[in-house]
């Protein structure tokens, strides 16, 4: 199960480049400042009234489920920023 890490902040990303962007969010390619790993980050731009409401989504669901499968990208962390946006790393 996705939980929300609440001592997890976006300082700890730098943003590399933007991949992407779509009706639902904005992709961009990451780095963790701690570990160098190279992550990719989806920037949802809808805002959530609370962190359940980010775990309903269609698309949270489905990566939980999937997580097994090797050929699925993994969520390694949510994060719901003080503006109500998330952020799936």
């Amino acid at each position: 199960e996705i939980v929300l890490n609440k001592k997890s902040k976006m300082d700890k990303y730098e943003i590399l480049e933007t991949l992407g962007g779509g009706a639902f969010g904005i992709v961009y390619k990451s780095k963790n400042t701690k570990t160098s790993e190279i992550v990719a980050i989806k920037e949802f731009k809808k805002k959530f009234f609370n962190f359940e409401e980010c775990k309903a989504l269609r698309e949270v669901k489905s990566l939980s489920i999937l997580n097994d499968n090797e050929n699925i990208i993994k969520i390694k962390e949510m994060i719901f920023k003080e503006d109500k946006t998330l952020l799936l790393v």
